[in-house]
């Protein structure tokens, strides 16, 4: 028996729970379909205390109002093992998969926009995204040095810099809103796995604005961009333009981060480059 199904074990005595077994497993974390007191449930096991970030992921689905996101039926003290609804349906990367990307788009700014109108109690609690963008940039300039910074990372941290000074408030976000943390169920789409964090909530459509994996530029992809940034920026009131600013600094991050390999890097860049010239229109 593994450690894992041993601690699924452990809490479906406590909880009074019938595991029918394991459906998903990460790095972080692994979830088991279950039936319980309140029906057919997900037991979700985080590896190790504050996974990774998502250690503040029950008090955000607790601040939502129903039917925004999964809701928590318990947890243990330290928030390690997490019963919540099971929620029925694809999640949003089918519809892109299956050529419905524009109604993917507006399912997750709906859920966005739900996100933003929601009073978040004791925000102190969620770490702020713009402060570790700007330490993790800067040490990669530090550790490359002025004659081997690559312009793409100059470029990302003036950006950077220029949104923080023009950020007017900061608000509590999923901090992780892609397609495949979005579930269209029968009564419409419900968000799940939320890191929360605090940023300027344009940076929340950062993860979704690009495709994964997107390498080869194309013109058709940046005026995929820029269609998607105004549904995006209409949702919560803002302009396309810093949708698309905040995701190029994101990419910047992802990119230039020290744990990254220069292959990754590498292969970045020019989609890097494409949304900082569209950052910079």
């Amino acid at each position: 028996m593994t450690t894992q199904q041993a601690t699924a074990d452990k809490f479906a005595a406590k909880w009074n729970l019938t595991v029918h077994g394991l459906v998903a497993e990460t790095h972080r974390a692994v979830v088991y379909k279950v039936d319980g007191p309140m029906g057919p449930s997900a037991l979700k096991l985080y590896k190790k205390l504050g996974s990774a970030g998502e250690g503040d992921a029950v008090p955000f689905l607790k601040n939502l109002e129903p039917g925004v996101g999964v809701q928590i039926y318990q947890s243990n003290f330290v928030r390690t093992a997490v019963l919540m609804e099971w929620l029925e349906g694809p999640s949003l990367d089918v519809l892109v998969e299956n050529g419905q990307e524009n109604e993917a788009v507006q399912h997750l700014s709906y859920i966005a926009a739900k996100v933003h109108e929601t009073p978040f109690r004791r925000q102190f609690l969620y770490r702020r995204a713009a402060p570790e963008y700007k330490a993790e940039l800067a040490k990669m300039r530090t550790k490359l040095g002025a004659d081997d910074t690559p312009q793409e990372l100059d470029r990302a941290i003036g950006l950077l810099d220029q949104l923080i000074d023009t950020t007017v408030q900061e608000h509590v976000t999923h901090g992780d809103l892609g397609y495949p943390n979005i579930i269209l169920t029968a009564d419409g789409p419900r968000l799940i796995d939320p890191k929360g964090m605090r940023s300027d909530p344009a940076l929340e459509f950062a993860k979704s604005l690009t495709p994964p994996g997107a390498q080869d530029v194309t013109h058709d992809l940046t005026a995929r961009i820029e269609r998607h940034a105004e549904t995006m920026a209409a949702a919560i009131n803002t302009a396309p333009i810093r949708v698309i600013q905040w995701t190029a600094t994101a990419v910047a991050y992802n990119t230039f981060r020290l744990r990254k390999n220069t292959s990754y890097r590498s292969a970045s860049l020019p989609l890097l480059t494409t949304l900082l010239d569209l950052a910079e229109r």
